[in-house]
């Protein structure tokens, strides 16, 4: 048995193999890496029961065979078991046996593999080839050089072609990273190499996922989906499982956020949308919550990891204005139709919304060296046996009084701010915004801790004022945009006028129930 360890990335140039060949060899040659290089054919075979029986099972069964420069093949079956997918890292055991036909046989495989009550037999008769992965391969197998006379190997391939099921296809145009020895700490360094001369994403998706993907479209003619509208819509709650310490609080929390990220930025590249970018946007502020949550004890190069945070996010706070104008714009949206007869007011909103980067440009800066960057650095801490220093400092070492401090300052600066006696108004809302924010988003950190009941009851109304001030930032670009015109629209105006002072009469009803909500850390 092997355990891979190794990286995958996207490649999101549209240029021929060549090119990207040449590229890597450019990258590697200009930091003296050395390596031998080869190129392959691969034509592989993936085998399941109709009923997905070895996907159930987390397992993975494919015929490979490799056609060399000279036409040399050879043909190995692989069954790859249950594993991990951490920030573009996969890790999964693998067992492997050369044969001589184009048909699986079960029983070459180890037998403890398999669940006690498994008829091999059975499994064997039922076998069905599914899909295929067809693809040349040029590989670069490098040697580095590590500390104390060590080194580490680690193959790089690049992957171009296609994954078939019937009349189903999906392009394969994509790295991998493998740490065939040595030190993971190299395999992200050479990463990093990779990711400053190619447009790169992670790949949380390996060929055989992407292959019962299009098996289960040829066979049910539904596509599937990565996130759910469910997923877009509510802040993510960290789903922490009785966490042991604050490190691991603080890992989970990490973990769970880049992963969450990476899946965004996947469905965003494969189908753009405002609401999957809102989402990318509010996992990186969830991400950065994390490191002002545990400032006291990251050292200076995770503040720093802090502070590229809050660079792409500055990068995307034009988001939240482009989802109000799409809500103002699109012919559902609730504010259409009293838009409709003033064209001047539409064509102004749709020139503001056009001047806000493109899908083109958001998924080139998904895929740039400095995105990248960020995740590697994200993945390296996630690797370390030590990802938080310094926890002494901390004045209370349980989980559950970290989180109380945390929550409890949080929501008396919030409460500070909205506890006035006299009405809130609309400047006053959107100045509290950002404090809400925090606010929920360490209630999405440590929230899972707590009594689910509990913890809506108090979240509930404060999620209520979020929703309403979005909703005022919304109403508020209109009058903002309606005062450029020359000639403004009376009607509209007093309209706007009064959905105002409605809203703030909502908002208030809300206000005055959140503050006086009992903090579900104390129950």
């Amino acid at each position: 048995m092997n355990t891979e360890i190794e990286l995958k990335f996207l490649v999101l140039e549209k240029e021929n193999e060549v090119s990207t060949v040449e590229k890597i060899s450019e990258l590697l040659n200009a930091k003296k890496y050395v390596y031998v290089n080869q190129t392959k054919t691969l034509t592989n075979s993936y085998f399941d029961t109709a009923d997905l029986a070895l996907r159930h099972q987390d397992k993975g069964l494919r015929i490979r065979t490799s056609a060399d420069e000279n036409n040399n093949k050879q043909s190995e079956q692989t069954i790859k078991t249950t594993g991990k997918v951490v920030g573009g890292l996969h890790q999964r055991p693998e067992y492997n046996v050369d044969i001589t036909g184009s048909f699986p046989e079960l029983s070459l495989f180890p037998q403890d593999i398999w669940p006690e009550n498994q008829s091999l037999d059975e499994l064997q008769n039922q076998l069905i080839s599914l899909f295929s992965t067809n693809f040349s391969r040029v590989t670069w197998l490098i040697t580095i050089e590590h500390l104390n006379n060590e080194e580490s190997v680690v193959e790089l391939v690049f992957d171009q072609g296609v994954i078939q099921s019937k009349d189903k296809e999906d392009v394969i145009c994509e790295i991998e990273l493998e740490l065939v020895k040595g030190h993971v700490d190299d395999l992200l360094a050479l990463a990093k190499v990779l990711c400053f001369g190619l447009q790169l994403r992670p790949g949380i998706k390996s060929k055989a996922a992407r292959g019962y993907a299009l098996y289960h479209q040829h066979t049910t003619g539904e596509s599937t989906c990565d996130v759910r509208d469910e997923e877009l819509s509510g802040l993510s709650l960290i789903p922490l499982k009785q966490p042991n310490n604050i490190e691991q609080v603080f890992s989970t929390g990490v973990e769970y956020s880049l992963t969450q990220l990476q899946t965004f930025v996947d469905a965003y590249s494969a189908k753009p949308s405002l609401a999957i970018l809102n989402k990318i946007t509010e996992t990186l502020a969830l991400l950065r919550q994390g490191f002002w949550l545990f400032d006291q004890c990251l050292n200076p190069e995770m503040k720093k990891l802090r502070n590229e945070l809050s660079f792409f996010i500055k990068k995307l706070q034009w988001v939240e204005d482009a989802c109000h104008l799409k809500e103002l714009t699109t012919k559902t949206g609730n504010y259409r139709t009293k838009l409709h007869y003033s064209d001047a007011l539409i064509e102004q909103l749709k020139s503001e919304k056009n001047s806000y980067p493109d899908s083109e440009q958001n998924i080139a800066l998904f895929h740039s060296a400095r995105f990248n960057r960020v995740q590697l650095s994200l993945l390296s801490l996630l690797l370390s046996k030590t990802p938080l220093v310094n926890v002494e400092r901390l004045s209370h070492s349980d989980v559950i009084s970290f989180a109380q401090t945390a929550l409890e300052f949080n929501r008396q600066n919030l409460v500070k701010a909205m506890s006035t006696t006299s009405n809130i108004d609309s400047a006053q809302y959107i100045n509290h915004h950002k404090l809400l924010i925090r606010s929920l988003l360490t209630g999405s950190w440590f929230g899972s801790l707590y009594e689910k009941s509990e913890r809506l009851a108090f979240r509930n109304p404060w999620l209520d004022i979020k929703i309403g001030i979005s909703e005022l930032q919304t109403i508020l670009l209109l009058q903002q945009q309606l005062r450029k015109l020359a000639e403004p629209d009376v009607k509209l105006t007093k309209w706007l006028d009064s959905k105002i002072e409605h809203l703030l009469l909502t908002l208030e009803q809300s206000r005055v129930q959140a503050v006086a909500s009992l903090p579900y850390w104390d129950c």
